[in-house]
């Protein structure tokens, strides 16, 4: 009996603790949030390094990525060459590492920084009650996908310093929830 009421009380502070998912007024800054806990919160599950979030990534990719798509109703993956190679992006990102991590960033002779970066796409007309449902369908759906899981479960610590990541979400008006979740491994000496 004791067993049935705690399991009980834990599934009634799950419910009331979980983001509820509303598809009329879809909320991104929930979804966001929520996505990258339940991702980092996976990944230690299966002792992983967890990631440290970046406002350059986001601002530069995530979300720039997951509106275009999803204004397109269509789904691939942006091309993100010109602006990862030919931008300050790399210098924003070890700036911003250097204040919210720390460590020093290795240089390539062009004077570049040496970073790596990844990128997962999601889409689904599945329909959940929250949004942690939502992030754990699509943790899940990558899991299944060979190259998304090895860019879902690669190291990106490098000098025991985590990487970064970011992700943004949208609701299309074709019915789609959309998620882009953006990564940069480091390399640091």
């Amino acid at each position: 009996m004791k067993y049935i009421l705690s399991l009980l009380s834990s599934l009634l502070v799950f419910i009331c603790l979980s983001q509820q998912l509303n598809y009329t007024h879809f909320n991104s800054k929930d979804m966001d949030k929520t996505m990258l806990k339940e991702f980092n919160e996976y990944r230690s599950s299966l002792n992983l390094d967890t990631l440290a979030y970046s406002d350059e990534l986001f601002t530069t990719f995530s979300k720039p990525n997951c509106v275009e798509v999803t204004k397109s109703l269509s789904f691939y993956h942006p091309d993100i060459r010109n602006t990862w190679f030919n931008t300050d992006l790399k210098f924003r990102i070890a700036k911003e590492s250097s204040v919210k991590i720390g460590g020093k960033i290795i240089s390539h002779s062009d004077g570049t920084y040496w970073m790596d970066t990844y990128e997962n796409a999601f889409r689904t007309t599945r329909r959940f009650n929250t949004y942690e449902e939502l992030a754990e369908y699509a943790i899940y759906s990558w899991s299944i996908s060979d190259g998304h899981r090895e860019v879902q479960m690669m190291s990106y610590m490098t000098m025991g310093l985590p990487g970064m990541f970011s992700c943004h979400s949208e609701l299309g008006t074709n019915g789609y929830v959309y998620i882009y979740i953006n990564f940069v491994k480091i390399h640091r000496m």
